[in-house]
């Protein structure tokens, strides 16, 4: 074999595998090209998956966003909190009347009930008070030993927790009555004489009897305005009467004013308005008879 044959040969033997080669991979290229070979994915296969991506996204964005929303919640009430003024604690506390009846005592008392309280309707307690029924006693002494102190402006013995103070001064600094210790108004009692309470009876002129009637409607108001204890005459309708005829007596014009009215000196009893419903004082007259009269 010549050696161009021989190369022939290879040449023809390379070119024969080349084209086996080629025809191979021709084939393999035609087979994957021709249409009536090749496999299409479904359409329901990619409405499958787009279903199961948005079913994991849904629940997904809405976690997100619902975290998203509890956290500005959250903080803008932080920053509402934060800039909200803070409110003082009310640490005033309450004056209490003694049931002492000393000085000192007394004057605390006086400061039980003010004005303010009453325009307000605050309610004064007393601690350890429960407006159980108490009296005075029969006589000073025994007024004193129960703790009770003279309210001028009742002529009563009475206890402290039934005393409007700051009504009564405010009556007797207007008033500036004559105390006289007899009928023939000759001898007169001075403020702090009055004010001790041993006299047994004290004469008084018109002018403070029907003073004395209006102190106790507009007391009565305020007691329960303030929730506060009541004396007997509060509730007591044959006062009422008594009180009704002398403000509405009618003097002659140029009259001298009538002096020696009786003001006996006398020893009340204090409860709340719910134990005097089961106690009231027995009256001459039944304000529920006359009410039904008229």
């Amino acid at each position: 074999m010549s050696q161009s044959s021989r190369y022939a040969r290879v040449s023809d033997d390379d070119g024969e595998d080349v084209g086996m080669m080629t025809e191979k991979t021709t084939g393999r290229t035609l087979n994957c090209s021709e249409p009536g070979q090749s496999k299409k994915t479904p359409v329901w296969k990619y409405v499958a998956a787009a279903a199961a991506c948005v079913a994991l996204l849904v629940p997904a964005v809405g976690y997100t966003t619902s975290v998203m929303l509890e956290r500005r919640v959250t903080a803008a009430v932080q920053e509402a909190l934060a800039n909200q003024p803070a409110q003082q604690q009310n640490t005033t506390v309450p004056v209490v009347p003694s049931m002492m009846g000393d000085d000192d005592d007394k004057d605390s008392s006086k400061l039980a009930q003010t004005d303010e309280d009453v325009k307000s309707g605050t309610v004064v307690p007393y601690a350890g008070e429960t407006y159980e029924y108490r009296d005075c006693g029969s006589n000073a002494d025994e007024a004193r030993a129960n703790g009770c102190e003279y309210d001028v402006m009742m002529q009563e013995w009475t206890p402290p927790e039934c005393i409007d103070w700051a009504l009564s001064e405010k009556f007797l600094e207007a008033g500036n009555w004559t105390w006289y210790a007899d009928a023939n108004a000759e001898k007169t009692y001075n403020a702090t004489e009055i004010a001790l309470g041993n006299h047994n009876v004290v004469y008084v002129d018109q002018s403070y009897h029907r003073h004395h009637c209006i102190f106790t409607w507009e007391r009565l108001v305020r007691a329960m305005r303030t929730q506060r204890p009541l004396i007997e005459k509060l509730v007591d309708y044959d006062h009422v009467l008594h009180c009704r005829m002398n403000t509405l007596k009618t003097f002659e014009e140029g009259a001298e004013p009538v002096r020696g009215v009786v003001a006996p000196t006398a020893f009340t009893a204090c409860a709340s308005y719910d134990v005097w419903m089961k106690r009231l004082p027995q009256n001459k007259h039944s304000s529920i008879d006359r009410l039904l009269k008229l």
